[in-house]
């Protein structure tokens, strides 16, 4: 006869009953590895770190570059101003020396109403919000063109 094999039961883990939930204690053991820094490797890390740092310090003492000036938009055909009775315009430069040309009729007929058709182009086709606002401020020809020649200094030539 071949021998009996025993069977032994283990015991389930206790259980807290409590009226919230019920709790398993499962019983834990923790391994706890001493690891030993390599000196090596730490001294590399300090080496690093230093370099990293002088490489900053480095990039920090070198002056800012300046920003360069946006460049001038020139409109296309189809997006000039066309000047009633008058030349077509295609920049703030073109606009600046037509203010000085045009007659006082021409002039009113674009700015003189409750919209200024200068304002509105500048802002919408030549992208220049601030001299748009100088513009529709302007009541005059000379004030317009001065506006414009100020606004002209942010671009480069």
């Amino acid at each position: 006869m071949p021998a009996k094999k025993t069977i032994k039961k283990t015991k389930k883990p206790a259980v807290k009953k409590t009226a919230k939930r019920t709790v398993k204690k499962a019983p834990t053991k923790k391994k706890v590895v001493k690891k030993k820094p390599a000196k090596k490797i730490t001294l590399k890390k300090k080496v690093v770190k230093k370099t990293v740092k002088k490489a900053e310090k480095k990039v920090s003492k070198k002056k800012p570059t300046k920003k360069q000036k946006p460049a001038l938009i020139v409109a296309s055909d189809t997006a000039s101003f066309w000047v009633n009775n008058g030349p077509v315009l295609n920049s703030l430069a073109a606009l600046e020396e037509a203010l000085l040309v045009i007659t006082v009729e021409q002039f009113k007929f674009h700015a003189g109403g409750p919209q200024n058709d200068f304002a509105i182009w500048v802002e919408t086709i030549l992208l220049d919000k601030e001299c748009a606002k100088a513009l529709k401020k302007a009541k005059t020809q000379k004030t317009a063109s001065k506006k414009v020649g100020a606004a002209l200094k942010k671009y480069r030539k």
